[in-house]
């Protein structure tokens, strides 16, 4: 539990810069950018309907099955994701997430994606460090386990 908190809440500042000595890590495009302070965020020149639009179409070059089932505007960032997902399954395969899109908000460029399970080993490990902390990786038992641990 211990570890999978720290990996959590201290991933940009150490455990991202550490597993990247140890493997090839797939930086997001949030890795890519040092955030703006909060009372300066960056107002998109792209709006949400413009995202999704993009959005459905990247998707449907990919032969991706899912629906947008959010979005989302990151404005220390600039930048907005879409995550895909069918109603109710959000958290994705054993908790790791839904498969996501991002996109640029000065210009709607694509930026990247995420793809749980796929990647690199130290892609994968990082991506399960929520579901193993929250105990999503086995399901509702693992859950009911974590909350009698705690």
């Amino acid at each position: 539990m211990a570890f999978t908190a720290f990996s959590l809440n201290l991933n940009r500042e150490v455990f991202f810069p550490v597993m990247s000595l140890v493997s090839n890590v797939t930086p997001s495009p949030f890795d890519l950018r040092v955030p703006r302070d909060k009372h300066h965020p960056i107002i998109p020149k792209v709006n949400y309907e413009s995202i999704i639009d993009k959005a459905h179409v990247e998707s449907a070059r990919r032969g991706w099955k899912e629906p947008a089932g959010s979005i989302f505007y990151a404005e220390d960032y600039g930048i907005y994701g879409v995550a895909f997902f069918y109603p109710g399954d959000d958290h994705g395969a054993a908790g790791v997430g839904p498969t996501n899109l991002y996109f640029n908000a000065e210009d709607g460029r694509y930026l990247g994606d995420r793809k749980p399970w796929e990647s690199s080993v130290a892609d994968i490990f990082m991506q399960m460090q929520f579901p193993l902390h929250s105990g999503r990786i086995l399901g509702l038992p693992g859950r009911i386990l974590i909350s009698l641990w705690d």
